[in-house]
């Protein structure tokens, strides 16, 4: 292990440059977030002409993201141990075949081929598939640069990665909107075939590096890394409550649009592709720029964020009551969060050592999923009771996960 660490010292201090392989998993990650702002965009008014209900179309998310919970840190571990080329081009591959899978069952739900309670559940078992099999795309993309990368360079690295993902958080709705005439789900068509031809790309350009060999040879004696440890635990406390007001936000968005400006179905999703990508183009020119040249420590990007995202929230709860307020509200959030993820990636890879990375890496990403297990289902199911306590709620948590990210950990 530490031999590893020492020929990546060497290596990267004689190459900071992104190589190809970097631009397959960048790639990837804009394709995955074009594909999850689709989704929550078009989600809501698809399933709605099905017949399904709100606290319906959040268990969906829901359920799916339980399974990312768990399947995440076992793909860590595989990838410690076989490497994250593999890792990741199995996931984009299930990603491809799981979005079109998804996208023919809404179709076939809305033109009544079958029952409501049957697409319902058809629904369901693609997402938990689907869910298991792309567990590992993310934990991989971030092994491999935490693995390639110098550490002082490590966390504007992941940040550029998780910009990617923004990125494609903001391409998906603009898609959205450029297809969505020719049929509601046909942008989900188009991301999945990009997905297929990333692949090819990321077979060819994903090589297998000395240094991540290294490490995985270590992490085959290595003692398995738990999410209680308590270098990773309060960090990954901050995670899980952070993408529970996160993944509250975006579940609710598109059926808090379409009541607030009563639309029918159509109009919904291209309204409520406006407003997420305010959010998203926050979130990539925070993660590009700002935190390119700033380079704020885990804890102080943890807290900044958190600041701008409780704005943006409160703003959303309280003020916003046109398109033009929802967007400039989401765009606080988006900067918000464009900070405060990154910070926990970083506070989580630099508290352990080069072959837990994986492991971490996965605990990272299913303490998230785990804030997508809650979230849905909280953001759905508060707007009966009022769509500012859904954004009240996630201020809340927003804060709880500042104070939790501050705890030191040893």
């Amino acid at each position: 292990m530490k031999e590893a660490a020492s020929a990546l010292t060497q290596q990267d201090a004689q190459d900071n440059s992104l190589t190809l392989g970097h631009l397959a998993l960048a790639l990837g990650l804009v394709l995955v977030g074009m594909g999850q702002t689709l989704l929550y965009a078009l989600l809501g008014p698809a399933t709605r002409q099905i017949g399904l209900s709100e606290l319906q179309t959040g268990a969906i998310v829901s359920a799916s993201a339980l399974v990312l919970t768990v399947a995440s840190p076992f793909w860590g571990r595989r990838i410690d141990k076989i490497g994250s080329r593999f890792v990741f081009l199995v996931g984009m591959f299930s990603y491809a075949v799981g979005s079109v899978a998804f996208a023919m069952t809404l179709d076939a739900g809305s033109r009544a081929v079958f029952s409501a309670t049957l697409a319902f559940a058809t629904l369901v078992l693609i997402r938990v598939v689907y869910a298991f099999m792309t567990a590992g795309i993310h934990p991989a993309a971030m092994a491999n640069i935490a693995l390639t990368t110098a550490a002082e360079m490590r966390p504007a690295r992941m940040a550029l990665m998780s910009a990617c993902f923004g990125v494609g958080s903001t391409l998906g709705p603009l898609l959205g909107s450029a297809l969505g005439s020719f049929g509601l789900l046909v942008p989900l068509y188009a991301v999945s075939g990009m997905a297929l031809l990333s692949v090819l790309f990321g077979s060819v350009a994903l090589k297998r590096n000395d240094a991540i060999a290294s490490a995985n040879r270590s992490a085959r004696t290595a003692k398995h890394l738990s999410a209680f440890d308590r270098r990773v635990l309060p960090p990954l406390i901050a995670t899980v409550l952070t993408y529970v007001g996160f993944s509250a936000l975006q579940q609710s968005l598109s059926f808090h649009v379409q009541d607030l400006l009563k639309l029918d179905a159509g109009e919904a999703v291209k309204q409520t592709g406006i407003v997420v990508s305010g959010l998203a183009a926050a979130m990539v020119v925070t993660q590009l720029g700002i935190l390119q040249y700033v380079k704020p420590k885990p804890k102080m990007a943890v807290s900044v964020g958190a600041t701008l995202t409780v704005v943006g929230l409160i703003g959303i709860a309280t003020w916003a009551d046109s398109m033009v307020k929802m967007t400039a509200c989401s765009v606080f959030c988006g900067a918000g969060f464009a900070f405060t993820f990154p910070g926990l990636q970083s506070a989580l890879s630099s508290s352990v050592e080069e072959a837990e990375q994986g492991s971490v890496a996965g605990l990272s990403f299913g303490a998230a999923a785990l804030g997508y297990v809650v979230g849905p289902l909280l953001g759905t199911g508060l707007l009966s009771v009022g769509h500012g306590i859904t954004y009240w709620c996630a201020a809340v948590l927003v804060m709880l996960a500042a104070f939790a990210s501050q705890i030191r950990n040893s």
